[in-house]
């Protein structure tokens, strides 16, 4: 059987007493807060500091989804085998955002950007993929519906006040959790990072969004500790059979976010 984490054991977390739902809010705000300050200023990047053409830009955009479209699924097996989802998502935030703060650094040629884009999405896609499957059991876990059937009034009242018996602010369904993720990316990176862009002094503008794409990815990936990566009856479900799992591959914040975004 595969294993599965449990609870966060990150000490330096429990002094702020956050519900896994809110670390999952975090983790979607400052993921695409980051995402948001930079990769819709790539091919304007490309363009002007790379002096790349409309058709190398083309190949590089369209070389992304489809290194995703055969890594995403392999990333996912190896995380269900081992267990070792949330390490695995802090390993990818954070390189991630290392990744994306180096392109500044890298030399200005075509075949060196399509390597690193190629190397960036082989390591660091299905990010989305762990946190919207993790997020899915964690809202099954809390939901009020979950909570109910779970315990009487009078054993809840025996028990005492738990994350079990919390609802957090904010709700437990997917779309409560996701629409932070939305709201980072079109309200706050991509407007502010526009006019950064344009308003803003040239030294500025250059370095600042590989500097809010790299700080926002570490945040995020610290708010992945706090995450559970656990489902409500473990890895089986009712009578001892294999729960299945649909994971979703697609991370575009502007898909509906009343249910998890499972590509057929």
């Amino acid at each position: 059987m595969a294993k599965t984490d449990a609870a966060s054991p990150y000490r330096f977390l429990r002094p702020l007493r956050l519900h896994p739902l809110h670390h999952a809010k975090l983790w979607y705000f400052f993921t695409f807060l980051g995402w948001g300050s930079i990769t819709p200023f790539l091919p304007l990047f490309f363009s002007r500091a790379f002096g790349l053409s409309p058709d190398e830009i083309g190949y590089v955009n369209c070389t992304r989804p489809l290194v995703a479209f055969v890594m995403s699924p392999l990333w996912g097996a190896l995380v269900d085998h081992t267990g070792s989802h949330r390490v695995v998502l802090f390993a990818k935030n954070a390189l991630q955002g290392i990744g994306f703060f180096s392109l500044k650094l890298i030399p200005r040629s075509f075949a060196v950007v399509w390597a690193y884009t190629v190397a960036q999405e082989m390591t660091c896609c299905a990010n989305n993929a762990l946190a919207d499957s993790a997020t899915g059991q964690m809202c099954r876990r809390f939901s009020r519906k979950v909570l109910k059937e779970r315990r009487s009034p009078r054993e809840r009242g025996r028990m005492g006040t738990s994350h079990d018996d919390v609802c957090p602010w904010g709700g437990t369904s997917y779309g409560a959790q996701r629409l932070w993720g939305a709201v980072a990316w079109g309200f706050v990176a991509a407007p502010l990072m526009g006019a950064t862009l344009t308003y803003a002094p040239e030294r500025v503008a250059t370095w600042a969004p590989f500097a809010c794409s790299l700080t926002s990815l570490w945040i995020a990936a610290v708010a992945s500790l706090g995450m559970e990566f656990k489902k409500p009856g473990g890895l089986r479900g009712a009578g001892g059979k294999r729960e299945r799992e649909v994971r979703p591959i697609h991370w575009s914040p502007y898909d509906r976010v009343g249910v998890v975004n499972a590509d057929p």
